[in-house]
């Protein structure tokens, strides 16, 4: 510890340092700093001059010869080894530049020994280059000055040591041993200058950081107390430099030199050193010179002369303040310097000068005009520093106020300055220095520039001039107006300031130069009433272009243009000196004018398109609250006088609609009568009544002359309309109680000659009802009856809906009862009728029962409904369904799409029947049970009201009914069924003839029954099977008993046979059915007839009829004749239809074609065979004779009477060659024709027609062949 602080003070003398350790004070802190539970730092300081308690010597304070302070220094002083540096943060902050790197002890710095060099720096100057090093050997007397933070001058170098934080124990926990220190628990650092490293610090680090941070750091800070600390923080830096600057600002006079000092050095000015020097030429020379730069000094800093010119143009009464208090710092340290001892050396042996006799090597005259000169000097800078301390002192009291001022805040401003004006007041009447008019003139000038910077913070902050133009027109306008009561409120202040300083006429005045003081201030508030202007225009365009007025588009565009022209010249429209500004916002406003003037056209026809005053008064509200301009304010005025003209016409309107229907006046749709009335005459009241409650906002127009008349009007009309509603009130008053006796009839009415039910409520009463509520809403007060029915409204409608819905659901359910059950349920209609006989008897609508009588008619409602339903659903499900079933059943099973065998149909209607007959027999049994249970429900519900006596006979009569329905229902199912047989028996007797089957009944072959054709089976058989099945449909119904038989022996049941037996529309279907095949014999008769043409096909013999036809020498063309014949008779019998019908009958002619067809065959091949056995016994011979010509001519030719032979056969050949020609002819055209007209392979031509063919070319061939030889 003792080496670094040697070495960072620049001592290189440990025993001296050693010395100032052992000073009393500084020891005992250092023991403290070693200590448990000890502050965390010590710092310690070098100052010149004795110490404090410099009387006691170091052994004073030590007990024996080694105390336990010179063992704590001893053991500082043998701590000399630890290792490297680490960096540290002094006072809480990181060390800036300037201040010494810290390191652990034990390192020694390169250059220790240096004594220009400060210890860890590199040389060793700080932030405002001051030497680091604090005295040089020479300089090493003073003291040490050691603490924990406190009592720190701030003016030379600090050696701080902090010790180190021990993880997982507390700061300072545990004491530090400086015998068994270990390396690293201590570190030390130099803070040459802690003002400048304090506001380095401040203002690179701790301002960015909080400038920097969100919302979430500052907490429930709100902006304007952020801002606030901000302005402070700034201030705050300001002083530090502005502090920092006043102390390295002051003037240092050069100290006499070493030798010369050493040479009278401890000698007072009046001693014998002094006397000495004053002898000695060469030092009185030296003196000499250096007091006369000490007076050229000196003088040039009392001058202030260049103080204006060094100042800014609109600097602020902090520069005024900041001034005076330089000036005193740099005075007082002049002063200061002047009461050292060189100082005093130096004038004192100059003054010795001027008491000696005359010297040849000095000049006395020029030493006593010098010395004289100095004391004129020293109490100059004597009174000057008075004066800049009185300064100080008073403008001091002006430092609260400066703040404020400065922030921008013109609220703020406006609070203080009151309290501003009466601290300048004070400064000017009680200061000893400052109160001189140009001090105060130029004060308030600083004053006056401070407000202007002020009002233009407040305008646009810190942004860029151009940003001006950005900022929403309404809040702009606020802080220029704001300025402009700002100067106002200053003048103000200043002139009462100034008269009640005129009402002391002894004391001070304010006599200063009001154009001096308010020039600047005035030339920006002209400047802000141009850009009130400016801006009032920009807003009122844009509010006209929030208003959306339709057709000011052209105009918006305009006024657009011209603001971008304007904005785009780029001026700065805080800058009140330019005169730029002005020529061109003249030349805006001629261009805002010629937008009015088209405006102003804009809003004549925009009113004279109106025809209602309302419409029109709103429209010049819309207009006024929009344009604030005067030159478009007057205009809108204007626009009052022709509103009120027009009115005029409106109100004579209104009275001629009063006169001409005040007897029928139209009348809103749905509003009762009285309403409508008063409506109408409130809604006529109203249109001259609200646009002279608006007229009120014109005073002038009012009181004018042509007003008078129209005003009186207007009273007449208001007071006929007034007493109109009120007629219409009272009449209606006195008619109220007249309509509320209708509440004393009783809630039913039943009509005399309907019988129907109606809900007896008087609409008289609705009426009344709609009366006072729409009276009500239209804030009329209506009498307390009409109040009372009013009150009882719900109640009066729930009961009237009510029993509405009562007597509707009760016509509902009565007719729902079927007319067949209408006697049955007869006695429970009636006891529902006399739940509903109290509404028509007693109860009235004022009744308090209403209530109780609506649940019991709704409790017989429900009760009848239930058991209609229940019938109901008996009736329908299990009756009639039952009966339609009954009805709809088909008796018989008839093929839609095919017809069927006799064997087939008479099964299948068997089969059919017998199924059938069950399930009706089933459903005989359940419709009779239906019934029954009908009736017993009936019963049982209507037990409490009627006997069983009441009910018998419309039980019998109900089973009656429905038994003749069942009856019905077996009729028209028999009926149905034989309906559809005779229908298919008597289908359409026409014949048709169809190669398909169509849908017939029976289907019956035709056959050929030699000698003639015949149906199987035959007509009477198919009678006979729809005989029978007509019979087993009418015996269906012995299988159906009649009702009220279920005790009764079988035998002895009856049955719904003999009833259908006796039906007259039965037996003729009966009837009808009988002869239903024989109406169709004739035709089916005249149909085989036609197939007799075809009997010579079986009835003639063929070989009779050939030869008969050979006999006739037939020639091939014949042949081909009857071949042909024979081919269309079998064409002929294929064309015939396959089926044919006859009625219900359909004739298949199919085996009948195939027996033809294989008879006209039979004819064809007789004849076939004989042409073929002719043609082949002819082609034979033919093949013989060609097959011998050929074997003659194959003999071989070797003398002349094979020659001989050959040639004879050849001639003959030659003389047969055309017979033979003509004998293929006819064997080749019976062939082809036999081919044609018979199927392939019953002509076998592969032996002779191929043989002959391939021997024709044969034997021609061979004649050719045997010529050459020839």
């Amino acid at each position: 510890m003792l080496q670094k602080v040697d070495a960072a003070f620049g001592i290189y003398d440990e025993l001296s340092t050693e010395s100032m350790f052992l000073q009393s004070g500084v020891i005992d802190k250092v023991n403290r700093f070693f200590q448990a539970d000890a502050p965390g730092q010590i710092f310690f300081e070098h100052r010149l001059g004795p110490a404090p308690n410099a009387d006691l010597s170091p052994a004073t304070t030590l007990e024996g010869s080694e105390t336990h302070g010179t063992r704590r220094v001893s053991a500082i002083r043998a701590r000399r080894g630890s290792v490297g540096a680490r960096r540290f943060s002094g006072l809480g902050m990181m060390p800036p530049s300037g201040a010494v790197e810290g390191s652990n002890f034990g390192t020694e710095p390169e250059d220790a020994g240096a004594p220009d060099s400060a210890v860890g720096g590199a040389n060793g100057v700080g932030d405002g280059g001051e030497a680091g090093g604090g005295v040089s050997v020479k300089e090493a007397s003073g003291h040490l000055y050691a603490g924990f933070g406190e009592g720190l001058t701030t003016k030379s170098p600090v050696v701080y040591f902090v010790k180190m934080k021990h993880t997982g124990a507390d700061e300072c926990a545990a004491p530090i041993d400086p015998y068994k220190v270990d390396d690293g628990a201590l570190t030390f650092g130099v803070v040459s200058h802690p003002l400048r490293a304090l506001e380095s610090m401040v203002r690179t680090v701790y301002r960015p950081t909080l400038e920097g941070q969100d919302s979430r750091l500052w907490g429930k800070a709100t902006p304007d107390l952020v801002h606030e600390f901000m302005v402070g923080l700034d201030g705050f830096v300001d002083n530090l430099q502005q502090t920092i600057t006043n102390l390295g600002g002051g003037l240092e006079l050069r100290k006499p030199d070493a030798l010369h000092q050493g040479e009278t050095g401890g000698v007072s000015g009046g001693g014998a050193g002094a006397k000495a020097a004053a002898r000695d030429p060469e030092v009185v020379s030296h003196y000499v010179e250096l007091l006369e730069e000490w007076c050229s000094k000196i003088r040039l800093c009392l001058d202030d002369s260049d103080r204006a010119s060094s100042e800014k143009v609109n600097s602020g009464p902090d520069t005024e303040l900041d001034y005076w208090r330089r000036r005193a710092q740099r005075l007082t340290s002049i002063t200061e310097q002047l009461k050292t001892k060189a100082c005093k050396l130096v004038i004192g042996v100059l003054q010795q000068v001027t008491k000696q006799a005359e010297d040849v090597l000095i000049d006395r005259q020029k030493v006593f005009t010098l010395v004289k000169q100095w004391r004129k000097i020293d109490v100059d800078i004597t009174e000057a520093a008075n004066e800049a301390k009185d300064n100080v002192k008073y403008l001091a009291t002006l430092e609260r106020f400066l703040e404020p001022l400065a922030s921008g805040d013109l609220d703020q401003i406006l609070e203080i300055l009151p309290g501003l004006m009466n601290a300048v007041k004070m400064v000017h009447t009680i200061a000893r220095y400052f109160n001189t008019t140009a001090r105060m003139t130029k004060l308030f000038m600083k004053i006056t520039n401070q407000l202007i910077e002020s009002c233009k913070d407040a305008i646009n902050g810190q942004e860029a001039p151009e940003k001006i133009w950005d900022q929403d027109p309404g809040p702009l306008l606020e802080l220029l107006e704001q300025t402009l009561r700002l100067n106002e409120r200053y003048q103000e202040l200043y002139q009462s300031t100034k008269d009640r300083l005129l009402a002391m006429p002894k004391g001070k005045q304010f006599d200063f130069s009001e154009a001096q003081i308010f020039g600047r201030f005035d030339l920006f508030s002209r400047r802000a009433i141009k850009l009130i202007d400016l801006f009032s225009t920009i807003q009122q365009f844009k509010k006209l272009q929030e208003a959306r007025i339709e057709g000011m588009e052209p105009l918006l565009d305009g006024f657009k243009t011209a603001v971008m022209v304007f904005r785009v010249k780029g001026h700065n429209l805080l800058d009140y000196h330019s005169n730029r500004f002005d020529r061109d916002f003249v030349e805006f406003n001629v261009r805002v004018g010629e937008l009015e003037e088209q405006l102003r056209v804009f809003i004549n026809r925009s009113f004279e398109s109106l025809t209602s005053i309302e419409q029109s008064l709103a429209l010049l509200e819309k207009y006024q609250t929009v344009l604030h301009r005067e030159a478009m304010r007057h205009d809108l005025n204007s626009k009052v006088m022709v509103i009120f003209h027009n009115y005029g016409q409106e109100l004579a309107a209104v009275q001629d609609a009063y006169e001409r229907y005040k007897n029928f006046p139209p009348t809103a749709r749905n509003m009762p009568p009285v309403a409508g009335n008063i409506h109408w005459s409130r809604h006529l009241l109203r249109r001259i009544e609200d646009p002279m409650e608006r007229f009120h906002a014109y005073p002038g127009v009012l009181h004018t002359k042509d007003s008078r008349k129209l005003i009186k009007t207007y009273n007449k009309v208001a007071r006929t309309l007034v007493a109109f509603e009120y007629m219409w009130y009272e009449a209606w008053c006195r008619a109220v109680e007249a309509a509320r006796g209708g509440l004393t009839a009783t809630l039913i009415i039943r009509h005399p000659k309907t019988g129907r039910l109606y809900v007896n409520f008087d609409p008289e009463i609705l009426q009344l009802i709609r009366e006072a509520k729409c009276l009500v809403r239209m804030g009329v007060s209506i009498p307390e009856g009409a109040k009372m029915v009013l009150l009882q409204e719900d109640r009066f409608k729930n009961n009237y809906n009510h029993l509405k819905h009562a007597l509707r659901e009760y016509e509902r359910v009565v007719k729902s009862i079927a007319p067949v059950m209408r006697h049955l349920l007869n006695p429970h209609v009636q006891a529902l009728e006399a739940r509903l006989r109290p509404g028509w008897m007693v109860l009235t609508w004022t009744s308090m029962n209403i209530e109780g009588y609506r649940e019991s008619v709704h409790e017989g409602l429900r009760r009848l409904e239930e058991l209609i339903a229940k019938v109901n659903d008996i009736v329908e499900n299990r009756i009639e369904n039952n009966l339609k079933i009954i009805s709809r059943a088909m008796l018989v099973d008839l093929p839609v799409d095919r017809a069927v065998t006799l064997e087939d149909f008479v099964s299948m209607q068997e089969q059919c029947v017998r199924t059938v007959t069950d399930k009706l027999v089933e459903k005989n049994r359940e419709v009779e049970t239906a019934v029954e249970d009908l009736i017993t429900v009936a019963e049982d519900r209507g037990a409490s009201s009627t006997g069983e006596q009441g009910l018998s006979e419309p039980a019998a009569e109900l089973r009656k009914h429905y038994n003749g329905l069942m009856y019905r229902a077996v009729l028209a199912c028999t009926k149905t069924s034989l309906n559809i047989i005779k229908t298919r028996a008597h289908a359409n007797r026409n014949g048709s003839d169809t190669g398909e089957k169509s849908v017939a009944f029976f289907e019956l072959d035709v056959q050929l029954s030699v000698p003639s054709v015949s149906l199987r089976p035959t007509l009477e058989d198919v009678q006979a099977s729809v005989n029978k099945a007509a019979v087993s449909v009418l015996g269906c119904s012995k299988r159906m008993y009649d009702w009220g038989e279920a005790g009764v022996a079988e035998s002895d049941r009856f049955s719904f046979f003999e009833a259908l037996g006796s039906d007259l529309e039965i037996v003729k279907t009966l009837l009808l059915l009988t002869g239903a095949s024989y109406g169709a014999a004739l035709q089916v008769f005249e149909y085989l007839r036609g197939f007799r043409k075809y009997d010579w096909l079986w009835k003639e013999d063929k070989d009779v009829q050939y030869k008969r036809f050979v006999a006739s020498h037939p020639a091939i063309s014949d042949y081909e004749a009857e071949l042909a014949k024979f081919l269309d008779i079998e064409s002929e019998i294929e064309a015939v239809p396959t089926f044919h019908n006859v009625g219900a009958l359909t004739l298949n002619t199919t085996n009948l074609k195939l027996q033809l067809g294989s008879e006209s065959r039979q004819w064809k091949i007789q004849y076939s065979n004989k042409v073929h056995k002719q043609a082949r016994d002819s082609m034979a011979a033919l093949m013989d004779y060609i097959r011998v010509t050929t074997t003659r001519l194959n003999v071989e030719v070797d003398n002349l009477d094979s020659l001989r032979y050959v040639m004879v056969v050849l001639k003959e050949v030659r003389e047969r060659e055309s017979s033979i020609e003509m004998e293929i002819t006819p064997i080749l055209d019976m062939y082809q024709m036999l081919e044609h007209y018979l199927p392939g392979g019953l002509v076998d031509k592969t032996s002779g027609q191929r043989d002959l063919q391939e021997k024709i070319p044969f034997h021609r061939q061979g004649v050719g062949l045997h010529q050459p030889r020839l």
